[in-house]
């Protein structure tokens, strides 16, 4: 058959193996993907650059006790004698010691490690009860927290606690 007759009969066979290009498959995905799992997330559906529409309760918290950690360091620590919770002070009556407390730290892993802890448990709990409600129940607890430290410390007017973990 010559040549020409010879691939006319090889593309006849490839014609045979390899068909007629139709429309693309479908390839069906899994109930769940990495997209879907993402999906519900608001880093996700943003870009990170976006600002948010409000500021969270939950970022104003971490920011302001940056900031004191900040000051902490500039003042050399002398300004923890005036944030630090003692039972010699609240005897004192310094009740606002039951407040201030929670923003003072005494270190950076202490500071880096109740950031994160309020990072990660804050931001549901703020979504869930909303701002006002989650700035309550942190205060709230901070002061309980500072109560039921006294309590146990009340007999040891030289000890002081700092730090939002009590």
């Amino acid at each position: 058959p010559g040549f020409h007759g010879t691939m006319a009969a090889v593309a006849g066979r490839i014609g045979d193996i390899v068909p007629h290009p139709g429309p693309p498959p479908v390839f069906h995905q899994p109930p769940w993907s990495v997209l879907s799992v993402l999906a519900d997330r608001d880093y996700t559906r943003r870009p990170p650059w976006s600002p948010r529409e409000e500021s969270s309760m939950t970022s104003v918290l971490i920011w302001t006790t940056v900031a004191v950690f900040f000051l902490q360091w500039l003042t050399r620590d002398q300004i923890v004698a005036w944030l630090a919770l003692s039972p010699a002070d609240i005897q004192r009556l310094q009740l606002w010691r039951l407040g201030t407390y929670l923003f003072a730290h005494g270190g950076f892993f202490h500071l880096f490690m109740n950031m994160w802890a309020l990072y990660l448990f804050g931001r549901p709990l703020e979504s869930a009860l909303g701002g006002h409600r989650f700035l309550n129940l942190y205060f709230t607890s901070g002061i309980i927290g500072g109560l039921v430290w006294l309590f146990f410390n009340w007999q040891s007017p030289l000890s002081a606690v700092e730090g939002a973990s009590g």
